[in-house]
């Protein structure tokens, strides 16, 4: 696959300290770790959890993208390696073909 081609380091889902305090273990940052080992990848902890979420099993799609809204925020770390920078237009008519000189 792409990811793997071109080496994207893994991102694991945090849970809230709450959820982790009772599970003791996150699933998704081992299952992240393994993976990384097998495949030569990193893993980089680039979300941090900011709000407490319920469960979504039975959600539909729509309520669990607001189940989630504002849950996460991105570390340090994360913004440093993930984020895309983004170039402004440098002129409205930049879709407009070059003007033949007279």
């Amino acid at each position: 696959s792409e990811a793997l081609r071109e080496r994207w380091p893994l991102v694991p889902v945090p849970l809230h300290r709450s959820r982790l305090r009772k599970l003791h273990f996150n699933q998704a940052a081992e299952l992240a770790r393994w993976i990384a080992r097998q495949h030569g990848l990193a893993v980089l902890p680039a979300l941090k959890r900011v709000r407490a979420t319920g469960t979504q099993t039975q959600l539909t799609r729509e309520q669990r993208r607001k189940n989630l809204s504002g849950a996460f925020k991105l570390t340090k770390r994360g913004r440093r390696r993930l984020e895309i920078p983004i170039r402004p237009r440098i002129s409205t008519d930049s879709h407009q073909p070059p003007r033949q000189s007279q």
